[in-house]
């Protein structure tokens, strides 16, 4: 591990946070990350760290270092065609379960939207269906990583104090 990671770890341990809760943190910052809650991220991150009692710091840290302006509309469209994908194999036709408002913006976007992209005809439930599928699984892997990589750096974190000294 390098010594940022050897001091970040080190840092953790000296503010008594468990690995639990540093798997936690970090799981529930890439949950948000790839969630398709758009613009309320940040309002839900602080909503959620207090009431799932997760480090705000951590998962603040996570949610925008994955979900930034480089990353996020990669990540919006891997959430949209990964829905559409989803509601095609199961054949489900999203369009009877569109909210009214959608039929005004494909009219208003499609003629600029489908040059660019080939999308005839954009719809909400594939975003929020795929987004939430995409973010629950990130976030169900990250946890265990996070784990054992902590664990990995408190069981170093000695052996490093003790060559210090």
């Amino acid at each position: 591990m390098n010594s940022f990671g050897k001091k970040l770890i080190d840092r953790f341990v000296k503010q008594g946070v468990s690995p639990h809760k540093l798997a936690w943190s970090s799981a529930l910052g890439v949950y948000l990350a790839f969630s398709p809650f758009l613009g309320i991220q940040t309002i839900l991150m602080f909503v959620l760290a207090f009431v799932l009692r997760a480090k705000t710091a951590v998962v603040f840290t996570v949610l925008y270092a994955i979900n930034n302006p480089w990353t996020m509309l990669p990540i919006l469209l891997m959430d949209y065609f990964f829905g559409m994908w989803v509601f095609r194999i199961f054949s489900i036709d999203m369009t009877a379960y569109e909210p009214a408002w959608m039929g005004w913006f494909n009219h208003k976007l499609t003629s600029y939207l489908t040059p660019y992209t080939g999308i005839e005809q954009i719809n909400l439930w594939p975003y929020l269906i795929g987004g939430n599928i995409i973010a629950l699984v990130a976030g169900c892997v990250t946890y265990p990583i996070i784990k054992k990589i902590y664990l990995k750096g408190l069981s170093a974190a000695p052996q490093s104090a003790a060559a210090q000294q």
